[in-house]
């Protein structure tokens, strides 16, 4: 029989979000799972999105140290902010680059991180035109960007959200 786990949303701080909070991941109080079917789902997330649209993560009980979790008070924490929109802008001037675009970041959705060896950001975020004008639609994109106290940041992929 498997052992039964309580397990709730953690992010990079380990602070516990509340459930007013105004982030735009939903709060889950507990859930109960076993351990397998915990990490059955949450493996799941992370594959079917490439880490980008993961709103669970395993409790530290579960051994499971380096996951990508949700950044679930991102919007509320305006220092954070800032290094995840830092990370987003360098990760979009590598894509116009690349792409020969003038996009603009207009803001960043959400985020979820990953302890590697520095922080590998998973970020999903608004972009639009730089020549469109006011009116200029915008367009959903992802980032994926590896940022360390010793060699900066790396982007290892920007891109247009995947349907």
């Amino acid at each position: 029989m498997d052992k039964e786990a309580t397990v709730g949303l953690l992010w990079l701080e380990n602070r516990s979000p509340s459930p007013s909070s105004t982030s735009s991941y939903e709060y889950e109080e507990d859930i109960s799972k076993s351990d397998d079917e915990y990490m059955e789902l949450y493996n799941k997330q992370v594959e079917e999105s490439d880490g980008f649209d993961v709103d669970l993560f395993p409790d530290f009980h579960f051994g499971y140290v380096g996951g990508i979790h949700p950044m679930v008070r991102l919007l509320e924490d305006k220092e954070l902010l800032t290094k995840v929109e830092e990370c987003a802008a360098t990760a979009l001037d590598k894509y116009n680059k690349d792409n020969e675009t003038d996009l603009v970041l207009v803001k960043v959705l959400k985020a979820n991180s990953s302890v590697v060896s520095g922080i590998d950001y998973y970020i999903t975020f608004e972009v639009k035109d730089a020549n469109g004008g006011a009116d200029a639609e915008t367009r959903v994109f992802q980032a994926e960007v590896w940022r360390t106290i010793s060699e900066g940041d790396e982007v290892i992929l920007c891109r247009p959200k995947k349907q």
